[in-house]
């Protein structure tokens, strides 16, 4: 027997979007979608497409929250949300959705965030979203086509890009990220 040194992995693969809600003063929230890779497809698909059609009607969909999403709560939904600098984890999520297109399991659900409008000439607001898992056993990435998406009245100016947050450095976190409360 001889020691071998152990290294994290992504056990899952997730491409990642995000479509920002605004109305007349401000954002409302913004859905995330995520499209997972093959096999975790092919393990709902098995576990939860009881009638074996592929694709979930609205029981399966609510046996997929209940028994393959609801636990995220614990991880945040690997997402969380500030406003100038002020995180927010996530622990709130609605109208959640399992789904499948082009042969991969989709989740969208939304998650309700508040952030007024900046008055005209003022410093605008700084709104920063974003998706990681901690634990390193997801590998989350931004889809190629459309990362985001911006759905706002005309009389808002929003601009949007996506950065790498080197204020956050990326640390292992042994205790699995599991939210403390």
């Amino acid at each position: 027997l001889s020691a071998a040194a152990l290294h994290a992995h992504p056990h899952m693969f997730i491409d990642s979007r995000v479509s920002l809600h605004f109305d007349s003063t401000g954002m409302t929230g913004f859905t995330v979608e995520w499209l997972f890779d093959p096999f975790f497809t092919s393990q709902i698909l098995l576990d939860y497409d009881s009638n074996r059609n592929g694709r979930f009607e609205r029981k399966e969909v609510e046996a997929i929250e209940g028994g393959a999403f609801s636990n995220l709560v614990n991880y945040h939904y690997f997402t969380s949300a500030g406003i100038n600098g002020n995180k927010k984890d996530i622990i709130t999520v609605d109208n959640f959705d399992a789904f499948i297109r082009e042969e991969r399991l989709g989740y969208r659900f939304y998650v309700p965030f508040s952030a007024a409008a900046s008055p005209a000439g003022s410093e605008p607001e700084e709104i920063r979203i974003s998706i990681f898992d901690d634990t390193f056993f997801c590998d989350i990435a931004a889809v190629e086509d459309q990362p985001v998406r911006v759905e706002a009245p005309s009389s808002l100016s929003v601009e949007w890009e996506i950065l790498r947050n080197s204020d956050a450095p990326i640390r292992y976190d042994p205790a699995s990220g599991q939210a403390r409360r």
